[in-house]
């Protein structure tokens, strides 16, 4: 595999994060006519076979092929046009189900007729935006030809216009068309045009889908049998690839359910760790009509992190996972996910004189802010939750403590030591109000069960923990304790203990 292309998609965590990547779009981003011409022989055979397919079953024009990142067997990720691209294809045009339900509907004709009836129920371009965003792309896609075809009969019945500047459009236009499409039928296509609607689309749309699904098997060994890699990159296309997969990559996130974002995150962590405070924020790409830079996309990756509290901002980059195959490299991960919740009431947040001082600072003069004022507060707040959130998820703790009820929106982390970290995040979990101006407080592991049942204000008059506050080098500060050696017995077995007392008990996380 090309080196580029290896080592910007290989970040992160070697798991399987299927990605689909439009051809047009990506072509068009890197402006590389060489890098065109090294593919364009090879995707128009590959479109040509399966619209000749499509077209005799359906007689319609057929989906546009997409690349898909994808898992090999060695754990490494691949840039590629090929079988498996298809039922991810369907699997996001179908109501996003999963992949596995689109093999069921390959199977199950029933099945895939209840998705068409939803589908055909759609009113407006709006509804069709909301409910079915890649099928809404599809659609607009629909609109551009159909404007194109519209204007070339005008054109071509214009008695002014000139037979070269006829015919100059009319190849320009329909060229590409009917090298991928060898039926491709212009007197067809423009009444098309001319009836356009919704209802028309979805139909016509949905018949490609039903041919494609049955025959599937047929398509898939077609694309199989001409698998193409997309890795003829060289050294200066690597920041705009960069920035282009990290793109598709909270285009992802964005998108999928909450449960399903973990999996995409660990990516976006490790770019983010190379690229964001470095000379590669000068690169800069056009995604749908909007620029797109290193640091608009980290924008949007704090919003995700600040918006999901469970999502944890873990680099696995110096993990060593060659001796590992896929089940066991999803089964380590789940188990590094893995917290411990707390049921009893962990130090209760009382009003107390102790910390008056900082909650009058961090209060006075909120409600005379002016808008800017309260933006830069805002902004301050969430720069603070992100540098929590990269130090504490990169220290590898050995498990994490999630609060509840009085010790809502507090994590704790126990290392290997037996340390105990405790942190507040929140404020609010419910409507995600960060936290501001709060300690950190450490202890031992031995100490822990019997310190959580006390207030702040006793902890702190009696000296009973360390505290420490996000000041300065406060993550040096707390890294002393982490790394400290102390005669404690070991976290596993004091967990143990406690959770065999029912004092905490273990949530299990998966990738799923």
């Amino acid at each position: 595999m090309n080196e580029i292309i290896k080592k910007v998609l290989n970040k992160g965590a070697p798991i399987d994060t299927p990605i689909l990547i439009d051809l047009k779009e990506f072509f068009e981003t890197f402006e590389n006519e060489k890098l065109y011409e090294d593919y364009r022989k090879s995707v128009v055979a590959i479109l040509s076979k399966i619209s000749n397919i499509i077209d005799y079953y359906s007689g319609e024009i057929a989906l546009p092929t997409q690349a898909i990142i994808s898992m090999d067997e060695n754990n490494s990720k691949l840039l590629q046009i090929t079988g498996i691209s298809l039922y991810y294809n369907i699997s996001e045009l179908l109501c996003d189900v999963d992949a596995e339900e689109v093999i069921k509907a390959c199977e199950n004709p029933l099945y895939f007729n209840e998705i068409k009836q939803q589908i055909l129920s759609i009113c407006s371009k709006e509804e069709l935006k909301n409910k079915m965003p890649h099928i809404y792309y599809f659609y607009t896609q629909q609109l551009e030809t159909n404007n194109n075809l519209l204007e070339l009969e005008e054109l071509v019945n214009n008695p002014k216009v000139d037979i070269n500047t006829k015919l100059s459009n009319l190849s320009r236009i329909t060229n590409g068309l009917k090298e991928v499409y060898s039926n491709f039928d212009l007197k067809k296509e423009q009444q098309f045009a001319k009836n356009f609607s919704l209802q028309l689309f979805l139909e016509r749309f949905l018949n490609v889908i039903e041919a494609i699904i049955t025959n599937m098997e047929e398509i898939f060994n077609l694309y199989n049998s001409a698998t193409l890699y997309l890795e003829n990159f060289l050294e200066e296309d690597m920041d705009k690839l960069n920035l282009y997969i990290a793109a598709k990559y909270i285009e992802k996130i964005e998108s999928v359910k909450p449960k399903e974002q973990q999996r995409y995150l660990f990516y976006l962590t490790s770019y983010f760790k190379e690229n964001v405070e470095t000379s590669v924020t000068r690169v800069k790409l056009k995604l749908n009509d909007k620029k797109v830079t290193p640091i608009t996309l980290y924008e949007r990756y704090k919003k995700v992190l600040v918006s999901n509290p469970e999502l944890l901002a873990v680099n696995f980059s110096y993990n060593d996972f060659q001796n590992m195959n896929q089940s066991e490299i999803e089964e380590f991960i789940s188990a590094y996910l893995t917290e411990l919740s707390a049921n009893w009431e962990l130090l209760p947040n009382d009003d107390t004189s102790v910390e008056k001082t900082i909650r009058t600072i961090a209060r006075r003069g909120h409600k005379e802010l002016s808008l800017e004022e309260k933006r830069q507060k805002e902004e301050k707040l969430v720069n603070l939750y992100m540098q929590k959130k990269k130090f504490y998820d990169s220290t590898d703790p050995y498990f994490r403590i999630k609060g509840k009820e009085t010790f809502d929106g507090y994590v704790g982390y126990i290392y290997s030591n037996s340390i105990v970290v405790l942190d507040k995040f929140y404020s609010n979990v419910e409507s995600n109000k960060i936290a501001e101006n709060e300690a950190v407080y450490i202890m031992t592991m031995s100490e822990f069960y019997e310190l959580s049942r006390h207030s702040k204000t006793y902890l702190i008059i009696n000296h009973l923990c360390k505290r420490v506050i996000h000041k300065g080098c406060w993550q040096e500060r707390v890294l002393k304790y982490i790394h400290r050696k102390i005669g404690e017995e070991s976290p596993e077995v004091s967990t143990k203990k406690l959770m065999k007392e029912n004092k905490v008990n273990m949530i299990q996380k998966d990738l799923q």
